[in-house]
């Protein structure tokens, strides 16, 4: 039943266009710049696509298509790299990867960000989900990390710093994903800073092969399907055609 709900909610809202319920191309079908060094999923990022004062020197792929699928025929896979003798996770985001240190630890320097200015950076949504689902699989060293910020209009970045001026509205994150050979779901609930029905404008989510800045060794991979918001109910009867629905 809960299921269904959640269907029909996201069907009718998503049809007449009164909110965005959940992500753009969240089974990673759909790929930019095919063929060359910068392909990337669409409306996801990467290093490629980053800024910072180290994007000279940490820029590089570390994203691929892969034919290796949850459900449909793609997924992305994310690998970490080895810069200077220091790991670079890999780190798939809806917004824009910051690279502006040489320590991985340094959140002032290093950060996932929300650019409003940039359709390409930035993902909208006015959701109010329950939680965050994605199946993956892969092999990292220490556990793989999931988070999503839901927030308002603004500037927002992840780890947050002091420039932030959106408000966040909730936040679903695990550091502890344990990849393994094979695929397996992972559900993470959103906890709301904010509970008196104010809508997010934006989702950043964050996908990384360690859910720690810094650990991880230039092996790992992990391989991110089928991202999805959960909308749960209390729904006590449906009926269709003057029947009811159990």
């Amino acid at each position: 039943m809960k299921r269904l709900f959640t269907w029909l909610c996201a069907a009718t809202f998503t049809l007449t266009g009164f909110a965005q319920l959940q992500i753009q191309n969240s089974g990673f079908e759909d790929w930019d710049d095919e063929g060359t060094s910068s392909v990337e999923p669409s409306h996801w990022n990467s290093f490629m696509s980053g800024t910072g004062s180290m994007k000279g020197f940490a820029a590089a792929q570390q994203v691929q298509k892969s034919d290796e699928a949850h459900s449909g025929n793609h997924s992305a896979r994310i690998y970490a790299r080895s810069v200077f003798g220091v790991v670079a996770q890999g780190n798939l985001t809806t917004g824009c990867i910051n690279m502006g240190s040489t320590s991985a630890t340094d959140a002032n320097g290093n950060y996932n960000y929300t650019n409003e200015d940039d359709a390409d950076f930035h993902q909208k949504f006015t959701g109010l989900p329950d939680a965050m689902r994605v199946w993956v699989k892969g092999s990292c060293a220490y556990p793989a990390g999931a988070s999503c910020n839901l927030h308002t209009t603004g500037y927002f970045q992840d780890p947050a710093g002091n420039t932030i001026t959106a408000t966040r509205i909730a936040k679903a994150n695990t550091s502890e994903i344990a990849c393994t050979d094979e695929w397996q779901e992972v559900i993470i609930p959103f906890v709301y800073d904010v509970t008196d029905g104010t809508r997010p404008a934006y989702a950043l989510i964050t996908l990384t092969t360690s859910g720690t800045p810094g650990q991880g060794n230039a092996n790992d991979y992990m391989f991110v399907d089928d991202v999805e918001f959960l909308y749960y109910s209390d729904l006590r009867a449906v009926t269709f055609n003057g029947k009811d629905i159990k």
